[in-house]
């Protein structure tokens, strides 16, 4: 299971019966998981011991803390993602538990991504967890999974999202990384072999899928990056949001159609956009020329900020549903770009 849970090129239904097992061990005769089995099992018990370890202790306290904190962050990790294994229609199809003290790394999956005539994939950006975004970013996938079906007048079910959280992002605080885009490069692969799995498993079946990259933030940097050196035809629609570089110089270094290259950018109160050097992000995806410019207005987003003293207030404003009675046009046009009904 832990080979074919993130076996890029198969299917995903196996995928993510293979990474159920793994997270939750394997089942008994009434078809239960057998308590603390699993990674999730291990990870509670390794948290038990760090503690037991810091009862009493005199000497190396600074690491036995360290050791129990770590130890905390990975238990927190797997029960978030299974949290959200819970949610109807939410599985998991990659998983990567790393070293200790490291993130865990996943992705969780809206909807039928085998059969599905449309599939798109969130990249977040600086700050994602699973711990902390899990939960966020699987909302942000049913919102763009639910938009894309209104804008495309097609049934949801013809429509799966994906919150790729499968990479080590930049952490909150003093996390220095978040000015160069190194972790951006090391993420870049694993994406792009994600998406041409997608695409690879579909086309030996003779199956059309309609594929988009939908990126946010340090994530838009990361998606840029693997799109340089993508297959022909593997991604369909790509559309930056919220960018601090577009991890190119140029649209046409993309492997995608020119014309279905987007860029989402608010207004007001998402600095982040455009923040990076150009020498290592690459340029501001709003300066790309010939690049199709997407609605920026989220002004009708839940909790969206007119009027704030923090500049990033918006910044995932992007993917927010609408309040009652009004309208979020950013997230409208990218459900249009993963429909396929945009137009330039």
């Amino acid at each position: 299971p832990e080979k074919y849970g993130n076996l890029d090129g198969i299917d995903m239904a196996s995928r993510a019966k293979a990474n159920e097992l793994v997270l939750l061990g394997p089942k008994d005769a009434s078809g239960q998981h057998v308590p603390g089995a699993g990674l999730l099992g291990q990870a509670e018990r390794d948290l038990a011991e760090a503690e037991a370890a810091l009862v009493g202790a005199t000497s190396d306290l600074a690491a036995l803390h360290r050791k129990r904190n770590d130890a905390q962050n990975r238990v927190d990790d797997l029960r978030a993602l299974r949290d959200q294994m819970k949610v109807d229609g939410v599985t998991l199809v990659a998983l990567q538990p790393g070293k200790p003290g490291e993130n865990v790394r996943a992705a969780l999956a809206i909807g039928d991504v085998d059969n599905a005539d449309h599939v798109a994939t969130l990249v977040p950006g600086r700050t994602t967890n699973c711990r902390d975004s899990s939960a966020e970013n699987v909302t942000y996938a049913q919102n763009l999974r639910q938009a894309a079906a209104q804008q495309g007048n097609i049934d949801p079910s013809k429509v799966a999202t994906i919150a790729w959280m499968n990479y080590h992002a930049p952490q909150s605080g003093p996390d220095a990384r978040v000015m160069v885009a190194s972790l951006a490069r090391e993420g870049a692969d694993p994406l792009r072999k994600f998406a041409t799995g997608i695409h690879s498993w579909r086309s030996e079946r003779g199956m059309d899928v309609h594929q988009s990259i939908i990126p946010h933030s340090y994530g838009s940097t990361t998606a840029g990056i693997a799109m340089r050196s993508i297959g022909k035809d593997v991604v369909d629609d790509f559309a930056y949001t919220g960018s601090p570089g577009a991890g190119v110089a140029s649209v046409g270094t993309l492997g995608v159609d020119k014309d279905h290259v987007w860029v989402s950018a608010v207004p007001h109160h998402d600095a982040v956009q455009g923040v990076g050097t150009d020498g290592n992000f690459g340029l501001d995806p709003k300066t790309l020329k010939g690049i199709g410019h997407l609605s920026g207005d989220a002004s009708g987003a839940k909790g969206y900020s007119t009027y704030s003293l923090n500049p990033v207030a918006n910044h995932s404003s992007y993917f927010v549903a609408p309040e009652p009675g009004k309208k979020n046009h950013a997230l409208n046009d990218l459900g249009e770009v993963i429909a396929d009904v945009k137009e330039r």
